[in-house]
């Protein structure tokens, strides 16, 4: 019995090493991360003492870091941005710039420059800012065909709580989310990346090193501390990118429609579809034009389920002008 231990023993210590060696768990994003690092910059904005009351509740209402105070009455907060133009134009989020007197943009590499805003969207919470430097400057690559998928790896920049150049990483969580605030065009994408206050107007990268959202707010229980909860909100990239671009050619900024009035429609024993009821039709709009009627209710558009009014003018708004949808009705 004491012979048969000792060879068990001589066995098990000469096991081959190799037999538990440690393997790689999930993606490694360092060449990823060293690709999109240099196009994101910090923002740091400086407002004078008084903030209107709007815009106090707009920084409740984002969850965007509470303005501080110094001695001067000069307050001052921190976001984030990506460069879109190798001239030195740089996307943020309208919340981030408002009322601001002064802004400042540091680069990945520590440079530092002024800023001016070139122009802004507040229902879409889009802004351009020009950097006041020589360029060229390291551009991000936009995805503006809008092929994000429930579940795909995403990689968020930004500089959370005044933490420079902080890189999260996470999935798409759901696409669509609308109703998170008032008067705005909201056609967001909802990731689980630890996104926090002072990463408002940076981008959200696909594994590809391209944007394909801009963070623009999260959810959180504790409005006090302004936590992450792991839900964040991004708008997509192809609204994001047409709205930048038409900002800095000094256009102004229209949103789509296709002609008609609808109210919500609720599901019932025989149709167990929510949708969209159509209650006017215009005349001489791409609807009537269509063929759509009075009474008929929408229940998607190119395949993505309509759930109410508010879904349908929220899925159009976020579309291009003259971009051609394929609406789903029921009629009769």
């Amino acid at each position: 019995m004491n012979l048969t231990r000792l060879i068990l023993l001589v066995l098990l210590w000469s096991a081959p090493l190799s037999s538990v060696a440690a393997s790689v768990i999930g993606p490694d994003f360092t060449a990823l991360s060293t690709q999109v690092l240099p196009t994101t910059v910090q923002i740091e904005v400086e407002r004078g003492p008084i903030i209107a009351a709007g815009l106090q509740q707009l920084a409740r209402d984002r969850l965007i870091p509470s303005p501080r105070t110094d001695r001067g009455g000069v307050k001052t907060s921190s976001g984030s941005g990506v460069i879109f133009d190798a001239k030195g134009l740089v996307i943020t989020n309208h919340h981030v710039i408002n009322g601001a007197t002064h802004i400042r943009v540091t680069l990945y590499d520590q440079r530092q420059y002024t800023a001016e805003v070139v122009a802004s969207d507040p229902r879409t919470d889009l802004a351009v800012l020009a950097v006041n430097g020589e360029g060229p400057f390291s551009a991000a690559p936009f995805n503006t065909n809008g092929s994000v998928e429930v579940g795909q790896w995403v990689v968020a920049v930004g500089h959370p709580f005044n933490f420079p150049f902080t890189v999260t990483a996470g999935i798409v969580s759901a696409l669509g989310r609308r109703g998170l605030a008032r008067n705005e065009v909201q056609d967001y994408i909802q990731t689980d990346v630890a996104v926090n206050p002072g990463s408002s107007g940076g981008p959200l990268f696909n594994i590809r090193g391209e944007v394909v959202g801009i963070n623009t707010a999260i959810f959180s229980p504790d409005k006090e501390n302004m936590a992450s909860a792991g839900i964040s909100f991004a708008i997509p990239a192809p609204m994001a990118h047409r709205v930048a671009t038409r900002l800095a050619r000094g256009e102004s900024i229209a949103f789509a429609g296709i002609g008609v009035r609808t109210q919500d429609a609720d599901a019932t024993r025989d149709e167990p579809r929510q949708g969209a009821r159509v209650t006017q039709v215009i005349a001489g709009s791409p609807a009537e034009r269509a063929g759509m009627r009075r009474g008929d209710v929408i229940y998607a558009i190119d395949g993505l389920p309509v759930a109410s009014s508010k879904d349908f003018k929220g899925m159009v708004e976020a579309r291009d002008i003259k971009e051609t949808l394929r609406i789903t009705i029921g009629r009769g």
